[in-house]
């Protein structure tokens, strides 16, 4: 029996390093303008570019843009992103991007390390709302298990 776990277990961990992480990718010209997702807008990081040696590993990311330009609209754009070994975040590496770039402000920016993990609100509210759900049922979990 334990040499059946030991199986499943080593089996488990090539599936994980053979998969690509899977992001949602989109932007404000796209169909539901980045705030509606569905499974065309699934994107294997690993299509994207082949990591170079400076790059650590992939990331999602979400972000709200706010254009001051004609070239590029605001709204949310969503996809993967290589983060180099040298930077804090992608988020921080696209900010430092748009103050080079085209004029405009990355105003709120999520990252994450999971399967299709940048959905909801770039500005974290969602998951604020989340931990304050979950602390408060932790509260009143606690409060009846004292009877």
């Amino acid at each position: 029996m334990s040499k059946f776990i030991a199986l499943i277990l080593v089996l488990a961990f090539f599936a994980t390093i053979t998969f690509s992480l899977k992001c949602y990718k989109c932007d404000p010209d796209s169909s539901g303008k980045c705030k509606t997702l569905d499974n065309d807008d699934e994107f294997p990081c690993e299509n994207q570019i082949k990591p170079s040696p400076q790059v650590d590993d992939w990331s999602c990311y979400s972000i709200y843009f706010e254009s001051k330009s004609n070239n590029r609209r605001s709204g949310i754009y969503r996809g993967c992103r290589t983060k180099r070994k040298d930077s804090s975040n992608v988020c921080d590496t696209l900010k430092i991007e748009e103050r080079k770039g085209e004029g405009g402000t990355v105003v709120s920016c999520k990252e994450c390390k999971e399967d299709l993990c940048n959905v909801g609100s770039p500005d974290g509210a969602a998951s604020l709302t989340l931990s304050i759900t979950t602390f408060f049922i932790a509260v009143v979990c606690f409060y009846f298990s004292n009877f």
